[in-house]
């Protein structure tokens, strides 16, 4: 993600620092409404991560930006959301 040649710098977004804060293994717990979960065989668990980034602006202010990434893993390629 942070990666110079990543999607992120690619967009014209400097980043100065960046720290994962959190990673917790997720798996479908149910539906939006909050209903049993239906025993899908096709949901994949994810990594979510929360991460903290400082970029620079145009004009040379640092900006701290907070995030977050789900990462699924399918037929072994990793998908970052």
């Amino acid at each position: 993600i942070f990666n110079p040649k990543g999607d992120l710098v690619r967009t014209g977004n400097n980043v100065e620092d960046y720290k994962v804060l959190s990673a917790k293994m997720m798996t479908e717990d149910g539906d939006a409404d909050g209903s049993e979960s239906s025993n899908n065989t096709n949901d994949l668990p994810r990594r979510r991560f929360k991460v903290r980034y400082t970029t620079v602006t145009g004009n040379g202010f640092s900006v701290e930006r907070k995030g977050i990434v789900d990462a699924y893993s399918c037929g072994g390629m990793i998908y970052m959301l």
